[in-house]
């Protein structure tokens, strides 16, 4: 449903002059100020469903390690399309070189359902993802 709302007041007093909306009207100067200044208005609403979105993605890099090293963790979190069922699913990933940890929780926003849970030391953490033999 949209509604559309125009209003127009005087650029120099601000007195409503919603009467010189018609076209002859337009230049006619202001019946308080006699300005011919106008401040006009236009308002859209517009009520449907809106959904939002969001994921944050953090990266933290020590530069006291080699070019490869310097990602020491990496945090991923909230709204991700899930490729093999198409469907928006909340993410968790927290990738801690520093504490050899890997934790990810994925969960249908759905239905509360976990879709996948994984926590365990970075270092066993092999053979998925891009780590994948090719």
């Amino acid at each position: 449903m949209e509604n559309t709302r125009l209003s127009v007041e005087c650029g120099q007093c601000a007195h409503p002059l919603s009467e010189f909306l018609d076209h002859e009207a337009q230049n006619a100067p202001c019946p308080k100020c006699k300005s011919t200044k106008r401040h006009i208005r236009v308002e859209i609403r517009e009520e449907s469903a809106l959904e939002i979105k969001e994921f944050i993605d953090l990266k933290l890099k020590a530069d006291a390690f080699p070019s490869k090293a310097k990602l020491r963790m990496h945090i991923q979190q909230g709204d991700e399309l899930h490729r093999k069922s198409g469907t928006w699913m909340k993410k968790e990933r927290v990738i801690d070189k520093d504490s050899n940890s890997y934790k990810e929780v994925i969960i249908d926003p759905a239905t509360n359902e976990v879709v996948r849970h994984c926590e365990e030391p970075l270092s066993d953490h092999v053979n998925r993802g891009s780590a994948r033999p090719k």
